[in-house]
């Protein structure tokens, strides 16, 4: 059985840019080489126009002190300043090694940065500066950046980001010294990599149970012709009823299956459908949160159905894409297709199965529910929903053990230093409760998300 039936979406994705003339586009690249040669700190920077003061100050003073100040810290700049830049220039052909884990959301991340055998001497450090863009969602970026700096080979790099998606990073290689006066840029050493967050681990609240009578089956013959003899094992949910043996089963008061090639074991088929419809609109807070809130019990439902039942497999619907699931790796592996989807408006399109028993995870943004589900007939529906948690007035206080799950974008404090996210962190859409679903075969849980900035 193949692990994943669509194509995995590329990670990298087309950002609308501004146009401009040549000579506006020149002058830009101008001064980001001017800049990047420039070889002074913000502090460095300060220092030397102290120096040019005293200076301008004691040749209209006549004050011999100021000018032994201003040319002491002059030359200390220069001295400095070149030295780095040689030293830059001999560390030139460094090789930097990535050493990157999985990435998950919400998870403190460590990136190992190792250079090679080539270090800086005296008063100075490799520094690496860390910039990066997460595409989160529709229209919706968060922008990374981080420095380090470190005397050895070994740059380590921690971070931690708010949502999944896809992570574009750059790092720049400098050498600085110790007083953070000076940089000096390695020349053609910026690294860039493509990577994918994947959705945050979390455990299931409430497990549904599974109607093994009520699912699909499907059959696979055992291919060894080693396996061509009858075998016995417990009965699991899922064994035919045939394939049950009744004679050894009441000797030993327990239920024997009894497998073998002619009487073909029977596997759990569990539908999945991943509902990400929005209408068209910006991306805002409570929309990020959400979706990323949803990929994540999703992930955690199929781990544990897996668990519970190990000959399961799944078929999970999102949109268009259709995967098929029969492994713990392969749930992994469909992590990483997770974290590229976004908010889509509703498709127009009919399963090419209708199946006995549906699991769909969608939001309150899904208003298409309703006609969906009164589409599928008697199938039995369990349908998982994330909506807020917020009171329809705002003067009416909930209690405190009403089951609301908080989701604050920044976690920790010093978050913010190492990303920014974009204006949709401002927008908010209040009062999603969802609508109603109705039907004797039809099981709704909602989940009620706290959203918050912090």
């Amino acid at each position: 059985m193949d692990s994943v039936t669509s194509t995995r979406p590329p990670l990298t994705r087309s950002i609308p840019r501004r146009t401009a003339d040549p000579q506006t586009g020149l002058g830009v690249v101008r001064l980001r080489a001017a800049f990047r040669y420039y070889p002074f700190t913000h502090l460095g920077t300060a220092l030397l126009a102290t120096a040019c003061y005293l200076a301008g100050s004691a040749f209209a003073m006549r004050n011999s002190y100021e000018f032994m100040l201003s040319a002491v810290a002059t030359l200390v700049l220069i001295v400095l300043a070149a030295d780095g830049r040689l030293q830059a220039r001999r560390m030139a052909a460094v090789e930097l090694v990535w050493d990157i884990p999985s990435l998950s959301a919400c998870t403190p991340i460590s990136i190992d940065l190792k250079a090679s055998s080539c270090q800086p001497h005296y008063f100075y450090r490799l520094h690496a500066q860390v910039t990066g863009r997460l595409h989160a969602g529709n229209q919706a970026l968060v922008h990374l950046r981080a420095e380090v700096s470190s005397a050895s080979q070994e740059l380590p790099l921690e971070l931690e980001l708010p949502v999944c998606g896809e992570l574009s990073l750059r790092i720049k290689l400098a050498v600085r010294d110790v007083f953070g006066l000076t940089r000096s840029h390695l020349p053609g050493r910026d690294e860039r990599r493509l990577l994918t967050v994947r959705p945050t681990s979390m455990a299931m609240r409430s497990m549904p149970r599974i109607d093994a009578a009520v699912g699909d089956d499907t059959t696979r013959r055992q291919r060894s012709a080693d396996e061509e003899r009858y075998y016995m094992r417990e009965y699991q949910p899922g064994d035919r009823l045939k394939d049950i043996n009744w004679k050894a089963a009441s000797r030993v008061d327990e239920l024997i299956s009894r497998i073998s090639p002619v009487s073909e074991e029977q596997t759990r088929i569990v539908h999945v459908e991943l509902r990400h419809f929005r209408p068209a609109s910006p991306e805002t807070l409570d929309s990020m949160l959400h979706l990323n809130y949803l990929k994540s019990w999703l992930l955690a439902f199929l781990r544990e159905v897996k668990t519970e039942y190990e000959d399961y497999t799944f078929r999970v619907i999102a949109g268009t894409a259709e995967y098929s699931v029969e492994t713990f790796e392969e749930i992994d592996e469909l992590a990483l297709h997770l974290a590229a989807i976004t908010f889509a408006p509703a498709a127009e399109y009919q399963l090419s199965v209708h199946p006995r028993e549906l699991f769909i995870f969608t939001t309150a943004f899904d208003t298409a529910l309703a006609s969906y589900v009164g589409q599928l007939g008697e199938s039995a529906i369990h349908l998982f929903r994330t909506v807020s948690a917020l009171p329809r007035r705002t003067w009416l206080r909930r209690a405190k053990d009403d089951g609301r799950i908080r989701m604050p974008l920044m976690r920790r404090s010093g978050q913010l230093k190492s990303f920014l996210p974009g204006s949709w962190a401002l927008r908010r859409d209040r009062f999603m409760l969802g609508s109603s679903i109705l039907g004797p075969n039809v099981h709704v849980e909602n989940e009620p998300l706290d959203v918050s900035l912090l």
